[in-house]
């Protein structure tokens, strides 16, 4: 049986999934995700498939 494993992520990985997606990739940075999350709760979610 496959396990699909869910757990917290950071944003260095929110930047490569954006950088690995063509249709999202318009140079977001760290940058900007911090300033974009920075006054509200966030929760970075990252599922992994073997």
């Amino acid at each position: 049986m496959t396990a699909i494993v869910v757990r917290i992520g950071t944003i260095a990985e929110a930047v490569t999934v954006f950088a690995g997606i063509s249709e999202l990739d318009s140079g977001i940075d760290a940058e900007m995700i911090r300033l974009r999350l920075a006054h509200q709760p966030t929760l970075i979610l990252v599922a992994e498939y073997q």
